[in-house]
């Protein structure tokens, strides 16, 4: 039996291009695959299977963590769940060796590749840099970094002293960290969204446990066609 179960997420609207590109990188590798795609004119969820792979069309909620989220519970035959956003792209497949090593450190929980440099300064750094721009609601404009506190609490999640997180684009589990969460924080909104990508890491800083990042490096063993090498600039 596989080690890893690799999840990838399609927004429908987008097309196949990339997904079918990224299966392709992977569909030879002793993996487990599913394709969970988020479908806005989709009203209920709905399952397949083609060639071995497992294919979850479901309501366009949540964006990719939404449908990261809603796939968890079929996670449960392997020790280690892989999540990847279909524009990602295989650069090494020693990504199995390097996640395996590091997943099995004690109270590691939770790997990626890319912590957001920009994010990893105490809170109250944050709170007075350019990251903390004023987002409208209900026709009055609030702090984002209050709005997302504002969520974190909701969600019931301490935010910490500093905004260190992994990216939402790559994120490896241990799978039994996983259904012991049960369901990952999600949003409605774009800034929901991201609030949403800070909170799957503080949850694993609040349960004493930790997330790194898998090479000093960024993107070492995925990449993704959004983001250069160094972590810091867009490509798109």
């Amino acid at each position: 039996m596989t080690d890893f179960h690799i999840i990838i997420s399609n927004y429908k609207k987008r097309g196949d291009k990339y997904l079918n590109n990224l299966l392709e990188n992977l569909r030879d590798l002793p993996i487990k695959l599913s394709v969970v795609i988020n479908d806005d004119d989709a009203n209920e969820e709905n399952i397949s299977i083609s060639n071995n792979i497992t294919y979850i069309e479901r309501p366009n909620i949540g964006m990719n963590i939404g449908g990261w989220s809603a796939s968890i519970k079929y996670s449960v035959e392997t020790e280690f769940t892989i999540f990847l956003q279909d524009e990602c792209f295989l650069k090494s497949d020693l990504f199995m060796e390097t996640y395996y090593e590091l997943l099995n450190k004690e109270n590691v929980v939770m790997i990626g590749e890319s912590i957001n440099p920009k994010w990893s300064i105490q809170w109250e750094n944050i709170y007075n840099s350019n990251l903390n721009y004023p987002i409208k609601l209900n026709d009055t404009f609030v702090s984002r970094l209050d709005y997302y506190f504002y969520l974190f609490n909701k969600w019931g999640i301490s935010p910490g002293f500093s905004g260190e997180h992994l990216r939402s684009l790559i994120w490896g589990f241990r799978t039994d960290f996983l259904h012991d969460l049960g369901q990952f924080p999600t949003g409605t909104s774009k800034e929901e969204c991201i609030a949403s990508e800070i909170s799957v890491s503080k949850l694993v800083q609040q349960k004493g446990l930790k997330f790194c990042q898998s090479d000093i490096k960024h993107f070492k063993y995925f990449g993704h066609k959004e983001w250069s090498d160094d972590g810091v600039s867009k490509l798109i």
